[in-house]
């Protein structure tokens, strides 16, 4: 029978392996995304702990909470309601946003910013490899950044902080090769989401659509519902099953009436300026800030900048502070019953004080985190995507198609961040969902597509890519060949895309054992090693009509006895673009991964081609080829 080495993967882990190969494909996910489904969701929840009772201290220290060490779901709200004007609240958003800058420059300079484009950015060009430190330092540095006032949301850390579990689990647990590991980071980021958010469905689509400008992940969908659903099941029960923001109880049939879609199609075109101004406010700040650190101020400063800034906001606006979502979920309560008076602004008319909060809390969040700062950029968008839709229905909307502004609010939410984020598609049913609103979903999608064509290319996640890559129309001969001519800079290495589950064999192996393993499990090449370990040849996809023919004659013939070809062997620390040119040499579409000649295992044509196809093209734009 064919002896399966476990090489320095343990037993317990080459046991898990041979497992989850003998699967069908959808078996497979399903253990794989309970596995990280568990581990993002539990993650994502020790942090919402975390971030909460960090908002409860530090509203004890500005006297509108009474207990040091309490649960409070939202600064904001309880700021608003208390009527604060506290120049301490300045102290300490410049404090965590001091706090933030330390522990993310000192120790994850990756886990800077709002979260979510750092894991697009791993997904595209970093071989889905995210390791366990982003995490635990996103965690505490947003915790800080946003627990002390700053404008920031949790999608953001929620985000890279499920991508960043699922990546460890994917490499170091389930020791799943590079294709496999894209779908699990994919599955990560749904699973964080749909913990914080309540959304499980949403969140699984926005997981799969936020990765392009006009596509979709399609083959992560599966995956990323299970996880999600796990996610949201596991800690559905800490929560009292209770919806993130309250239902509506009104008649929606007028929103689908031609009136209503006229109002739907105006408020698309509304909303869309508001979704551009923060995209591109966004993206100036953080482009002054870095303009600031090459002229030579130090990068620990950017964040506690912006945290002056925004504190200097709250002060006179406390509206600003924090996530935002028990101010949000306030606002959409009584907004019904006319208990609006937390939300008018130095005597202005209403709908004025909407949309001037709306502007104050966007630049307050460009600020908070476009600086530096860590927090997200999902729940200040859809607090300020609410203020802006109510403002719109009490304006213009009401009189075209007569419904609550209430509603309108809902809907605003989706088309502001649909467009912010070419998002449209799964915001409208993530905001249907986490009211149980889902009769809003075809008006939320309606507005938010206008929106998002309005705003074009721009958007607040800049590693999106406009959509996937059609591998099969990349040659490898025409790849190399640009990475060579325009002397791009190729960081991936030959490590980062084994494939360490393709098995081989002995050279006392039975050779049709080693033929049944290349059929039946679809590899490319089936390594040939001694009693050590050590790689001595391969049999691969060409060999197969004469190892056939001499089945024939000698059934029982032994690999060892046949006449085989030496493979092309890289080390793991070889550049991905000399991978691809020794393939190419070869004229073979795989080649072996060894160290000091044991084989570790086997990286693809195809993962490479995936791997720098998105990586040359970033660079090739960035040269204006």
């Amino acid at each position: 029978m064919v002896t399966i080495m476990n090489n320095d993967d343990g037993n317990s882990n080459g046991s898990l392996m041979r497992s989850l190969s003998k699967l069908a494909y959808s078996e497979r996910w399903l253990v794989i995304s309970t596995v990280i489904g568990l581990g993002a969701g539990y993650f994502a929840y020790a942090f919402y702990l975390l971030l909460h009772y960090t908002e409860g201290f530090i509203a004890w220290l500005l006297g509108i909470n009474n207990k040091p060490f309490s649960f409070l779901y939202d600064i904001a709200l309880a700021a608003v309601e208390h009527g604060m004007k506290n120049p301490l609240v300045i102290v300490l958003v410049v404090a965590g946003a001091a706090i933030s800058s330390y522990l993310v420059y000192k120790y994850a300079p990756e886990a800077e910013g709002h979260g979510t484009d750092a894991a697009i950015s791993a997904f595209h060009k970093r071989a889905a490899i995210i390791t366990l430190k982003v995490p635990l330092i996103k965690a505490a540095a947003s915790a800080a950044t946003i627990g002390f006032g700053g404008s920031g949301g949790v999608e953001g850390p929620s985000a890279q902080m499920g991508a960043g579990i699922a990546s460890v689990l994917a490499r170091k647990i389930l020791k799943l090769p590079f294709q496999a590991r894209r779908i699990a980071l994919v599955s990560g980021i749904a699973a964080a989401l749909s913990v914080l958010f309540r959304a499980p469905i949403g969140t699984a689509l926005f997981a799969v659509e936020v990765l392009y400008r006009r596509d979709f992940e399609a083959q992560a969908f599966i995956p990323a519902v299970i996880a999600s659903s796990v996610a949201y099941a596991a800690t559905a029960p800490l929560y009292h099953f209770k919806p993130l923001l309250p239902e509506i109880h009104e008649n929606l049939a007028v929103l689908y009436s031609p009136r209503g879609l006229i109002a739907l199609i105006i408020m698309g075109a509304f909303i869309a300026p508001f979704s551009l101004f923060y995209v591109k406010l966004f993206y100036k700040v953080r482009d002054t800030f870095d303009g600031l650190v090459k002229r030579g101020m130090t990068v620990y400063a950017k964040p506690i900048i912006g945290g002056l800034v925004t504190g200097i906001i709250a002060l006179w606006v406390p509206h600003v502070l924090g996530p935002g979502k028990g101010l949000l979920s306030h606002f959409l309560e009584f907004s019904e019953v006319g208990k609006l008076g937390y939300f008018k602004l130095f005597g202005l008319p209403l709908w004025l004080s909407l949309l001037a909060i709306g502007v104050l809390k966007i630049t307050a969040t460009s600020f908070s985190i476009g600086s530096g700062g860590s927090g997200g950029v999902f729940a200040p968008s859809i607090l300020a995507g609410a203020l802006v839709g109510a403002s719109y229905g009490y304006l213009i909307g009401y009189k075209i198609a007569p419904i609550s502004p209430t509603v309108y609010a809902y809907i605003g939410m989706a088309v502001f961040f649909g467009a912010a984020a070419n998002v449209p598609f799964a915001t409208s049913i993530m905001v249907a969902e986490m009211g149980r609103n889902y009769l809003l979903i075809v008006p939320s999608l309606i507005g938010a597509i206008v929106a998002r064509e309005l705003t074009g290319e721009y958007s607040i996640y800049e590693s999106q890519l406009k959509e996937r890559l059609r591998t099969e129309i990349v040659g490898a001969e025409g790849l190399l060949n640009i990475i060579k001519s325009k002397g791009l800079k190729i960081d991936l290495l030959a490590k980062h895309l084994v494939n360490r589950r393709v098995r081989p064999v002995t050279e006392d192996s039975l050779l049709v054992d080693a033929i049944e393993d290349l059929t039946r499990h679809r590899v490319r090449a089936v390594p040939v090693v001694d009693k050590k370990g050590m790689l001595v040849a391969v049999i691969d996809e060409g060999d197969l009509p004469s190892m056939l023919h001499i089945l024939e004659r000698q059934p029982e013939i032994t690999v060892g006895f046949i006449q085989l070809k030496s493979p092309p062997t890289v080390s793991g620390d070889t550049p991905v673009d000399q991978v691809l040119e020794e393939m190419i040499n070869y004229g073979t579409d795989y080649v072996i991964v060894t160290e000091d000649n044991k084989y570790i295992g086997i990286v693809t044509v195809e993962d490479v081609i995936l791997s720098l196809s998105h990586i040359v093209h970033e660079q090739l734009a960035s040269l204006k080829v």
